[in-house]
């Protein structure tokens, strides 16, 4: 289930970059069972359960289907003036994400290229906030 969401450093990097967790479907938890697991975290649904008590020190995450939802699926190329859309390809055991403006062509000349999906999604993620294309939340003081 761990390779299935974002772990809990990529999601405190996409926090303090003011992405709205809000939408999370999972959560890393404390473990409070009092065995050698205590205070390691395990993952349980995101829902308000997580936050009744603050011994569980709920941390957000996303899933590959919450990246998906957050990422748009058109960007505006400023450099060709065109629409590029998302795009998923995989090769040779490992998957690549880009935006891409027709058949080809990649904005910025970017893609993710990595074994696993999830950490693909993110790296695009990451890529368009920093290209702003996707608008973060300022983060609370």
């Amino acid at each position: 289930m761990k390779n299935q969401v974002l772990s809990i450093e990529q999601m405190k990097s996409l926090i303090q970059l003011g992405i709205d967790t809000s939408k999370a479907s999972m959560c890393w938890i404390k473990n409070t069972d009092g065995d050698e697991t205590e205070n390691k975290y395990m993952l349980s649904v995101h829902n308000e359960w997580c936050y009744e008590m603050s011994c569980l020190s709920p941390i957000p995450t996303f899933t590959l289907q919450d990246i998906l939802s957050i990422l748009p699926r058109k960007i505006h190329d400023k450099i060709t003036n065109r629409n590029a859309h998302l795009n998923i390809e995989y090769a040779e055991n490992k998957v690549g994400i880009s935006y891409l403006v027709g058949a080809y062509v990649m904005v910025g000349d970017f893609r993710t290229i990595n074994d696993n999906i999830i950490n693909a999604a993110y790296s695009m993620l990451i890529w368009a906030i920093d290209h702003n294309y996707l608008k973060a939340i300022p983060p609370v003081d």
